[in-house]
């Protein structure tokens, strides 16, 4: 099996599956972005062997664990302290916003608890690093979050991310605010793995069926 240690269920799931043969496109519509550019695709495993693949671990409501103890390790007094959590983001404005309504929905469980209940506001944002054009507005947005937040509390910035804190100093340089720069390893994320191996092997061990039998052609 293959796990795709990315935030959520679809990155680089294409990709994935076309080298491993799970499918024909490197694109959900039949396309490969490599042919567009007149490039060679990458090539493919070709053989007996059966895969299976999972990704996601921001999907899972149990990352939510992983959060809170990353806001317990820094908090000082609830009471007067901003979270912000911060994740890398996507490209597309529509699968960036898909991602923010997970984060949101997961600040939504972290005010379930009494410690994080007491906190002036916890927040959700991205970054979406990776393409300049965007992340420029992005890094901007945040800055201006901590800064304005800054005036009247003390801002925990949690790294919403599997490890590290990635290029999050550089971008938010000359702040005020306190950094967890340790990620999401937590044994949240072993359940994660744990629970998505048992289900990759579940489909790997069924009965085949007569459909399944079908080669492709």
């Amino acid at each position: 099996m293959f796990v795709r240690l990315y935030a959520l269920a679809h990155h680089l799931k294409d990709h994935i599956e076309y080298i491993l043969g799970l499918s024909d496109s490197l694109e959900p519509d039949g396309r490969t972005a490599a042919h567009d550019r007149g490039l060679t695709p990458p090539a493919q495993i070709r053989g007996a062997a059966l895969f299976a693949t999972f990704g996601g671990y921001e999907e899972d409501p149990g990352i939510v664990e992983a959060l809170h103890a990353r806001i317990q390790e820094i908090s000082r007094d609830p009471s007067q302290e901003i979270v912000i959590l911060v994740a890398h983001g996507d490209k597309r404005d529509e699968d960036n916003a898909h991602w923010l309504s997970i984060m949101r929905a997961h600040i939504e469980r972290l005010k379930r608890d009494p410690h994080c209940a007491k906190l002036k506001a916890i927040l959700a944002a991205t970054v979406r690093e990776d393409w300049p054009d965007l992340r420029e507005h992005a890094v901007a947005e945040v800055r201006h979050l901590i800064e304005a937040h800054a005036k009247t509390g003390r801002v925990l910035v949690i790294a919403d991310r599997l490890y590290g804190a990635g290029p999050y100093r550089k971008f938010f340089d000359g702040l005020d605010y306190v950094l967890n720069d340790k990620g999401l390893v937590h044994p949240a994320l072993t359940h994660w793995l744990e629970a998505g191996i048992n289900q990759a092997i579940s489909v790997l061990t069924r009965p085949v069926s007569a459909v399944d039998r079908v080669a492709k052609p």
